[in-house]
């Protein structure tokens, strides 16, 4: 948030506010690169040896904390980055025009996108039959669609 000042002048509007999506694109996609590679070519069996049993844990574990530090980033970029970037587009606008184009994209569009994203992630989750591993491809591509259609979006 420091930084975000110099930002704007560096970067300009669009620059700052692709952070965000660049944050998630390129970080959630070597994460869930990294999770699928986890899933086909590290899961341990029930014959497997325990060294590459212990290896596996330890992938695991270094998996998991990036996924924290990528989620800790993007909320970072978001609530820093982002926030004040989509605030600076209401400045042009009336009041009125304030006051329904904040409470749409607030209200509507950020609802919209959260139930989206659940009744996907239920189907999803029918159709693997439970398995939220059987599901990760699936929600690796919508993922990816989803950040790449933001980016651009902000542009």
């Amino acid at each position: 948030m420091v930084l975000s000042p110099t930002m704007f002048e560096r970067m300009g509007w669009s620059g700052v506010a692709a952070a965000t999506p660049q944050i998630l694109l390129y970080g959630g996609g070597f994460f869930f690169a990294s999770a699928i590679a986890y899933q086909f070519l590290l899961t341990p069996g029930a014959s497997t040896a325990a060294v590459a049993t212990a290896a596996s844990t330890a992938v695991l574990q270094i998996l998991v904390y990036g996924g924290a530090l990528l989620y800790v980033f993007s909320k970072s970029a978001k609530f820093s980055l982002f926030k004040p970037a989509e605030e600076m587009v209401y400045i042009s606008l009336d009041e009125e025009g304030r006051t329904k184009g904040k409470a749409a994209i607030d209200v509507v569009g950020s609802q919209a996108g959260k139930s989206g994203g659940s009744v996907l992630q239920q189907v999803l989750l029918l159709l693997c039959g439970g398995a939220i591993a059987g599901q990760l491809p699936a929600m690796v591509a919508v993922y990816m669609v989803i950040s790449h259609a933001w980016l651009r979006a902000g542009a």
